[in-house]
């Protein structure tokens, strides 16, 4: 409260603005939030010498608190509003917004009859980060990828954050050219090391582009095309970009319709196994079988199990494809042991992702017991995947099985998880070298170098060893001289039915 303005002190810097004006007197009292905090201000400036009276007293009484209240509400609803169309954690428009903003940019663009281009980035491995430094580390580095997209983009660009690592930017008016160069310059600028803590992570990121008018003429087209193309830059490699095509478009129809026809070729058992002979070395004898999936469908032909089985995996069919296996292979090694066939074993592949069930062993044990077979009859493929898999269910289920008796077999050792500490925790029963080695092994003294040290691995551990994938005498002879212990492939057999399995069995050429 200050009666005098000309000579109190907390108006000396300012009193030849205001004194001009005619003001000699004011007061200044706050308006406070129900919690006490001051959010306002009510002022009082008068021409005379005055302090407040008493009805000055009154209004602040009754103003003060509805005052106070009409801007907690204003706050509250633009608290909710933010809530509502922004991400809480990268601060960036969430997906109600984005659609909003870029419905008008949309229209704006027609107007103009001008272009459009919808941008669908994903982050490349960021899985990875979140299962080694954690989810704090993760969000705190989304929070810098989007920092990122939005220093790149210009007044008249949109960027929002879809969900998890995925946003999405939207940019208007540009060429070819000058869409090409944006998208390079933000990809270099994603790509900009990250500090997290305990780790200095170099981003990079997949990015999808769809155009308007060529690609859609509604935003909702328009990203679902953008995430497609995103599928389609990742599959090409990490940190490219690739425009959506309408023959991109018709295999992605093709992959839903691929998608609905094995799941009933699953549920109608439509699917069939086949069986590879792996023979011992030292004599000839048959080791085992490993059963393969097959699929011929009516319409699509045999599709091959490098694109069924991923397919599997993505849209969630991986569990009953896995249980479908294992049954079929069960009820086929329960034929051959009630006709007296001799096979030693059944190789059944499973995926990493059959780990995360905590059931899986009691299913196993289910299907060895209704076709009353030991736990020795079968043998679990996996790949090394399995060991680079961080669910917590996954190390449990592999203890679980491996205490009834069942072995595993390590698929394509060598290609995939680098560290070996894994052939330590897991029980292990054999070791498979993946055709790729056996494929250099008469050209490449690199390559007879690693199938050799692949065999003394396994022989240090005490594991079989099989090698998978000759097809010729060359290979089978290098490898046998290396003391390969099983070989498997088209030089012995191509994968048969079971009958042609039978027919193999008695013929098979002993001492090879």
């Amino acid at each position: 409260m200050v009666s005098d303005i000309s000579a109190d002190p907390l108006w000396a810097d300012y009193k030849d603005r205001i004194l001009p004006l005619g003001i000699k007197s004011c007061w200044s009292s706050p308006i406070k939030s129900q919690r006490g905090d001051a959010i306002g201000v009510i002022a009082f400036y008068r021409k005379e010498h005055q302090e407040p009276s008493e009805i000055d007293h009154l209004l602040i009484s009754v103003l003060s608190p509805l005052c106070g209240l009409a801007i907690e509400r204003e706050k509250q609803r633009q608290d909710i509003r933010h809530l509502a169309y922004y991400d809480s954690l990268t601060k960036l428009p969430n997906r109600s917004l984005l659609h909003a903003e870029a419905e008008h940019a949309l229209r704006a663009v027609e107007a103009a009859q001008q272009t459009l281009a919808v941008l669908f980035l994903d982050m490349d491995r960021f899985k990875q980060i979140n299962d080694s430094v954690g989810h704090p580390a993760g969000d705190l580095f989304l929070q810098k990828v989007a920092a990122r997209i939005s220093k790149k983009c210009a007044d008249s660009d949109i960027a929002g954050r879809l969900s998890g690592d995925e946003f999405v930017v939207i940019t208007k008016y540009k060429t070819q050219a000058k869409l090409n160069n944006f998208i390079e310059e933000l990809k270099q600028c994603i790509a900009e090391p990250v500090q997290l803590p305990g780790l200095k992570v170099s981003p990079s990121v997949s990015i999808g582009v769809s155009t308007y008018p060529d690609d859609g003429h509604d935003i909702g087209t328009l990203i679902h095309r953008a995430d497609m193309a995103m599928y389609q830059a990742k599959t090409s490699g990490k940190g490219r970009f690739a425009f959506f095509s309408h023959e991109l478009n018709q295999l992605a129809q093709e992959r839903q319709e691929l998608e609905i026809e094995l799941q009933k070729a699953i549920e109608n058992d439509e699917l069939q196994l086949a069986y590879q002979p792996q023979v011992n070395m030292k004599d000839g004898s048959l080791y085992g079988v490993e059963a393969l999936a097959r699929w011929h469908h009516p319409k699509f032909g045999s599709v091959s199990p490098g694109k069924f089985i991923p397919l599997a995996e993505e849209c969630g069919l991986i569990g009953d494809l896995s249980n479908w296996a294992l049954r079929s292979a069960c009820k086929q090694m329960a034929i051959w042991r009630n006709k007296g066939v001799a096979i030693p074993s059944i190789s059944v592949n499973l995926s990493p992702i059959n780990f995360h069930n905590m059931d899986l062993c009691n299913v196993i044990m289910s299907e060895l017991d209704s076709h009353n077979l030991k736990a020795s009859d079968i043998t679990l493929e996996l790949t090394e995947g399995v060991f680079l898999d961080t669910n917590p269910n996954t190390m449990k289920v592999l203890h679980d099985i491996h205490q009834q008796g069942i072995g595993f077999s390590i698929d394509d050792f060598g290609t995939g998880y680098s560290g070996l500490s894994y052939l330590r925790r897991i029980p292990i029963k054999e070791l498979k070298l993946d055709k790729s080695f056996v494929n250099e092994l008469e050209q490449s003294a690199t390559g007879r170098a690693l199938s050799k040290a692949v065999l003394q691995i396994g022989e240090s551990l005490n594991l079989d060893v099989v090698a998978e994938g000759i097809e010729r005498q060359g290979q089978y002879k290098i490898l046998k001289n290396q003391g390969y212990h099983v070989a498997q492939g088209f030089l012995f057999s191509k994968p048969l039915n079971p009958v042609e399995i039978e027919t193999w069995l008695r013929n098979i050429p002993i001492n090879m």
